[in-house]
């Protein structure tokens, strides 16, 4: 109701009343713009005080729905630049984001002349971008290329490109193949992401494979993954076991998270029973298998038990792990098939070849779920608590 009384007002009493000196509220930019008042619109563009970032970001907005308006656009362009807190007003160029124009664009580049810290650089590439016009991704190309400007400034003048990969295919298969920085490689990687061109998917599988940096391999592992050819399944499996980056691997296992198919899950296996030291690379195998909705998954995790603690539980239990997760394989199991769970603890611990801390593990769980099995002291352990259950939560 104040709003509306407030627009009443306005619009009645205002029309033929002099140019504003201040704007402090949407509402009126509103009824401003319906008498087509263009000159105290913009004085909303003024308004510095009291967090109204959100103000000017809302008139350039509005302004922006009327590219008919030549005054309008003048004095949005002209509130880019004369802003006296800064080196130009980024709450105005917020406002432009996906008009699409090169009109406004052309009032937003004199910026990049200006002197600013880099991090204040790099938010001004990102909102020119964000205008997603011709002249803006032109310039996010030529941004990109330029190895005179910061790691951070290319890769986001890369990551602009997304919306229009085919537009400048060429320029952005140059970043991910030759570009000096891996953070920009690993930028145009992502933006290929489930990209089915030929030449796109070799370029990807190379880099997964051969990039000297585990970033870049990461991220071209993720952009191309989920196509599931053969050659990309071969691939994930490979760099899963084998990539020196923990980062790699992780990626390469998360991939498989939640997968029906033999051929991942049985990679994953492969992983879950082959000693991995990286605990983020075992969490997420074991959260990889668990997502999997086939009836092969719990058969799987079930099998790993008496190995997977034979591995990795020795001299210090699993609730004292920093992230027990990565450790506690049988809660996995029984979050998966809580049915079966007595069976496989019970299993895993006639197989013998555990450390005291690995028996006290798997004899709990069976107590958890009903049975019965000799709880050892362990080393570290209270004796009078050596019987109780340790709560794994």
């Amino acid at each position: 109701m104040r709003l509306a009384a407030a627009a009443l007002a306005l619009l009645t009493g205002l029309a033929t009343a002099c140019e504003p000196n201040w704007i402090d509220n949407s509402v009126e930019v509103d009824v401003f713009i319906s008498q087509a008042r263009w000159s105290a619109v913009c004085v909303a563009f003024k308004n510095d005080h009291d967090g109204k970032d959100t103000l000017r970001t809302y008139t350039a907005q509005k302004i922006v729905e009327h590219p008919e308006v030549a005054e309008a656009t003048q004095c949005a362009c002209d509130a880019v630049m004369d802003w006296p807190h800064g080196p130009y007003d980024a709450a105005v160029v917020d406002g432009f984001k996906g008009s699409r124009r090169d009109d406004l664009t052309a009032c937003v580049l004199p910026a990049l002349a200006e002197s600013m810290p880099a991090e204040e650089r790099t938010r001004l590439v990102t909102q020119i971008g964000d205008i997603a016009s011709p002249s803006a991704y032109a310039k996010m190309v030529e941004l990109s290329a330029d190895t005179s400007e910061s790691t951070a400034v290319r890769a986001a003048a890369v990551r602009s490109l997304m919306a229009v990969r085919d537009d400048h295919k060429a320029d952005l298969m140059a970043r991910l193949k030759d570009d000096p920085a891996p953070e920009v490689r690993a930028e145009a990687a992502a933006v290929f992401e489930n990209v089915k061109d030929d030449d796109v998917v070799a370029a990807l599988v190379d880099a997964a494979k051969d990039d000297d940096d585990g970033l870049v391999r990461a991220a071209a592992l993720k952009a191309v993954v989920k196509l599931k050819i053969d050659e990309t399944d071969a691939m994930v499996c490979d760099l899963m076991m084998n990539d020196p980056d923990e980062r790699v691997r992780d990626r390469a296992v998360r991939s498989f998270k939640g997968s029906k198919r033999r051929v991942a899950l049985d990679c994953l296996k492969k992983r879950l029973l082959t000693e991995e030291k990286s605990d983020a690379v075992r969490k997420s195998t074991l959260k990889a298998i668990y997502a999997s909705p086939d009836d092969y998954a719990p058969k799987v995790l079930c099998d790993a038990v008496g190995p997977f603690v034979r591995m990795y539980i020795d001299e210090v239990p699993v609730h004292k792990q920093p992230d027990s997760d990565a450790y506690d394989i049988v809660k996995h199991q029984n979050n998966r098939d809580f049915e079966n769970t007595h069976d496989c603890a019970k299993r895993a611990l006639s197989q013998g070849g555990h450390s005291c801390w690995g028996k006290w593990y798997l004899a709990d769980w069976v107590e958890r779920m009903g049975g019965n099995a000799f709880k050892p002291t362990c080393k570290g352990m209270d004796p009078a608590n050596a019987g109780q259950v340790i709560s794994f939560e």
